[in-house]
C-alpha cells in the first residue's frame, strides 16, 4: 500500500476528506489538520486506512475502484 509505505496520511486530499466526513457523520469536511488528528489511532496503517476511505469515496460516486487509473 502506498509504495510500501504502509503509514502514509494524506491530509490534504479532498476526497479522503470529504469519505471522512461520510463514514464519521461529521457536519463539515475536517480541515487537514484535524484529518491528521483523527489519524493517529491507525498508525503505522493510515494507508489501509485511506484506501478504505477512497473505496468509499468511489463507491458511493458509482465507480470502482478498478476503474481508477494508478
Amino acid at each position: 500500500s502506498a509504495l510500501r509505505r504502509p503509514d502514509i496520511w494524506p491530509t490534504g486530499d479532498l476526497a479522503l476528506a470529504t469519505a471522512v466526513q461520510e463514514v464519521k457523520h461529521l457536519r463539515q469536511r475536517p480541515s487537514p489538520e484535524r484529518l491528521e488528528k483523527m489519524s493517529a489511532p491507525w498508525r503505522p496503517w493510515r494507508a489501509v486506512a485511506a484506501r478504505l476511505f477512497w473505496h468509499h469515496y468511489l463507491s458511493k460516486r458509482g465507480q470502482r475502484t478498478s476503474e481508477i487509473s494508478l
